[in-house]
């Protein structure tokens, strides 16, 4: 017991409970480049016209979804909005690790930028992408209304900050896959063989299913933080590997459907 206590006093001497604010515009990627480029996607005033609503946030991104439900907007974060609680190190020890923080969040969202870009150049249809504003626009963009998951408003220049655009796909479930398996599992090899076949692997070890949704029928990849472009990778063995890791996901929790005193 003494042992325990001054462990945990010797940690809150490291850091301290800090409460997050549910959703902060500083929180976002700002565009940090003087490059600037066109931004053809003029139906992005219709989308904002109206104010975007929260549809949910991860590790990466937090996303809003237009008035008609057709399209939501992916603003990149340099936090995580959806914990109430994090730790957070004292000044002292947060100043001393700030620089190489920095570096690796920018190394990291500079990545996943690429990812976005490769996906929407190569793979449009399989990710479900129309635009992605990566760097300063010689058009002027719109002022857009975000409403928060607490209701809150924020208003925020769109010029000023990374975002993609994607058309609103249907999120799935597991119970949704098993009731009609040979609907999805045909719609997933389509996607897997798509995306093996033009140079794309899932650097993911895993099938995680949240990464993925339905659009017309048709499955595709919502969120690209773990694809990469590597054409000179086999296809055919990227293919069976994708097809693997989702057969063995959607597999196992048949199995426990079928036998429940399996355990995964």
């Amino acid at each position: 017991m003494k042992r325990f206590l001054f462990l945990a006093s010797l940690s809150l001497f490291f850091i301290s409970v800090e409460i997050l604010t549910p959703f902060k515009t500083d929180g976002l990627v700002a565009i940090s480049e003087e490059k600037v480029e066109n931004f053809d996607f003029e139906k992005i005033r219709d989308i904002v016209e109206k104010p975007l609503r929260y549809v949910g946030s991860g590790n990466e991104a937090i996303v809003f979804g237009s008035a008609d439900d057709q399209y939501v907007i992916k603003f990149f974060s340099k936090k995580k909005f959806s914990e109430k609680f994090r730790l957070k190190f004292k000044p002292w020890m947060r100043n001393f690790l700030k620089s190489k923080a920095d570096k690796k969040v920018k190394k990291t969202i500079e990545e996943t930028l690429s990812r976005y870009e490769e996906g929407l150049q190569l793979l449009p249809e399989e990710t479900a992408l129309v635009a992605l504003h990566r760097y300063r626009s010689v058009e002027e963009l719109p002022t857009c209304t975000l409403l928060d998951y607490q209701g809150k408003v924020h208003h925020i220049d769109l010029g000023e900050y990374v975002f993609v655009v994607q058309k609103k796909c249907q999120i799935i479930t597991r119970k949704e896959i098993l009731k009609d398996r040979a609907k999805f599992d045909s719609a997933f090899e389509e996607l897997f063989k798509n995306m093996a076949s033009r140079g794309f692997v899932n650097l993911s070890k895993g099938f995680h299913l949240p990464n993925f949704g339905i659009f017309e029928g048709k499955a595709v990849m919502i969120d690209l933080g773990n694809l990469s472009y590597k054409p000179n990778c086999p296809h055919e063995i990227e293919y069976e590997k994708l097809l693997n890791r989702y057969f063995k996901v959607i597999d196992k929790k048949a199995a426990l459907k079928n036998d429940p005193s399996k355990t995964l």
